[in-house]
């Protein structure tokens, strides 16, 4: 999970197999910062559960609120762990339950209030919430919901409110699938009734939050092999209001006419919308990302905003990245009604002023198709238009090497039977990277097809106004198509029966130093072959 700006933590997940097929839990916290890399093992004093349910604070440590009953806090700075923070009210575990961050709010301090639900075998459907801006942190006991879950999804809605839907009484029985849906309003701390399904939503199901205000509800697999193949999507009562006649009509929405495409913390910036003078909140919702009755990435921040006399909104960003992580962000406006906009994107960064570098594979120029055990030679670079690049990271899957750091790795060696995409990222001295990656795939196949530099030799040094280039393939079905490249740049091609060929390369224009020689030949039955080569040029 992301825990600030420049920061990443990786934690808990099975280690290495055992006879049951999952090995213990990893209790080790791994930090990524940006630029520089993975951080050594930090080992926790404690086992996380499978899926810890984790959240960000805004004070930057992160606190782990179930399933187990005692709650934790990790700080990240001095990676030490606080345990025993606060014990539930529920004296039974929550597997199968949820946590909720409730909405971070500018006008209440971005006090954080975390919220857990439902869960245990068989399920509960208590819910608590503990105030993590106390100086004594506890969980106490809210209303329940309406049935009780495990496996069960939550979902914060543009408003604030947060949806409890889909599990079951008993873990992954359908016939006691929990259909109805409740509806939580943080600022009363009430459940109001919010329909009811069609599908059980069992294990492996999801409630995810949509930019038009609606949430999709999807999957369920109850056993092996079975899988719920239905969507169901659900529309909020706030979309819908009634009509002089009594009769159920769609809301009117306010509407966002633009947003900027990329904002910096505590930096004002303008919500351009026709319906500025009727709109009671703005908020940034992170786009979710669900698994185990669990959202991660799930987050709901305030913003603070004036009405200008031009009619549009003049908002404040977030102040720093521990409140709302760096990333894509939708923005929602809420009417005095309570109707929300459908949202607009946004990317929130500490650094938006800053281009990103460009990378760019120069070897080999084009997608490869290659026999089991052949190298290709890869070479690469990058720019940066207001910066410097400061390192690059190339991955090569199932490749020999698996990674490089330096911008020109040279051969790497695939054995595996398959198509390997290869990637270069670039980033520059703030840690901000290549948005899109180049990439080249590399399809490894069984083939009789080889191709070979037979002149000049591999590594070597060459000089003169032209440099003679000799190929020889062998396992082809003539006619044969041969191409030679020099730094990606295509020099030349040739068609005929022939197996052996030459090109000729001109070498005014071409700077001294290392160069890159990339070849391939494909035959009549569409057969292909790959070969590369670096020389030095005198």
């Amino acid at each position: 999970m992301a825990f600030s700006g420049i920061t990443e933590e990786n934690y808990s997940g099975p280690t290495r197999a055992d006879d049951t097929g999952r090995g213990p839990h990893n209790k080790d916290v791994e930090i990524y910062h940006l630029g520089t890399g993975w951080s050594p093992e930090y080992e926790a004093p404690w086992t996380p559960p499978l899926y810890p349910r984790m959240h960000l604070l805004p004070n930057g440590n992160v606190f782990y609120s179930g399933e187990t009953t005692s709650s934790a806090i990790f700080n990240p700075f001095t990676q030490t762990w606080t345990l025993n923070v606060a014990k539930t009210v529920y004296t039974g575990q929550r597997p199968g339950g949820s946590s909720v961050l409730l909405p971070l709010r500018p006008e209440l301090g971005y006090i954080p209030r975390v919220m857990i639900l439902g869960g245990d075998h068989p399920a509960t459907a208590t819910t608590e919430v503990i105030d993590l801006s106390a100086t004594t942190p506890s969980w106490r006991m809210l209303s329940p919901m309406s049935v009780p879950r495990v496996r069960m999804n939550a979902v914060l809605l543009p408003t604030g409110k947060v949806l409890a839907l889909g599990g079951s009484s008993v873990d992954e029985d359908p016939n006691t699938a929990s259909l109805a849906t409740d509806l939580f309003d943080p600022g009363t701390e009430t459940w109001s009734s919010a329909g009811v399904a069609t599908y059980p939503r069992l294990y492996h199901s999801c409630g995810l939050l949509l930019p038009d205000a609606t949430v999709a509800v999807v999957g369920s697999n109850p056993a092996k092999g079975t899988f719920e193949q239905h969507i169901e999507l659900y529309s909020p009562a706030y979309l819908f209001t009634v009509d002089s006649n009594g009769n159920i009509i769609p809301a009117v929405r306010p509407t966002i006419t633009s947003v900027p495409a990329e904002l910096g913390y505590g930096n004002p910036f303008t919500i351009s919308t026709p319906d500025a003078s009727t709109i009671a909140s703005a908020v940034l919702v992170k786009p979710g990302s669900p698994t185990h009755s669990f959202d991660f990435d799930q987050r709901l921040v305030g913003l603070s905003f004036s009405v200008s006399d031009s009619g549009t909104l003049t908002a404040t960003a977030p102040p720093n990245s521990s409140i709302a992580p760096p990333g894509w962000y939708m923005v929602f406006l809420i009417n005095q009604s309570g109707v929300p906009s459908v949202a607009k994107f946004l990317h929130l960064s500490s650094y938006p002023n800053d281009l990103p570098p460009k990378g760019t594979i120069s070897s080999p120029a084009t997608d490869l198709v290659i026999s089991p055990g052949q190298s290709v030679n890869f070479a690469g670079s990058a720019t940066d238009a207001d910066g410097t690049v400061t390192s690059y990271s190339w991955i090569f899957p199932d490749g020999a090497p698996p990674s490089s750091s330096v911008p020109s790795p040279g051969l790497v060696t695939f054995a595996d039977i398959g198509t390997h995409v290869v990637s270069l990222t670039a980033r520059d001295e703030f840690g901000v990277n290549d948005p899109s990656p180049p990439t080249r795939s590399i399809t490894v196949q069984l083939s009789t097809l080889q191709l070979m530099f037979t002149a000049p030799p591999d590594g070597s040094i060459v000089s003169g106004k032209s440099v003679n280039i000799s190929l020889s393939a062998n396992g082809t079905t003539s006619p044969n198509t041969f191409t030679v490249s020099v730094d990606g740049t295509l020099i030349g091609t040739k068609t005929g029966r022939l197996s052996t060929v030459s090109f000729t390369w001109k070498t005014a224009g071409y700077a001294k130093g290392l160069h890159t020689l990339s070849a391939t030949v494909k035959d009549s039955t569409g057969n292909n072959g790959a070969a590369s080569e670096s020389v030095t040029l005198q």
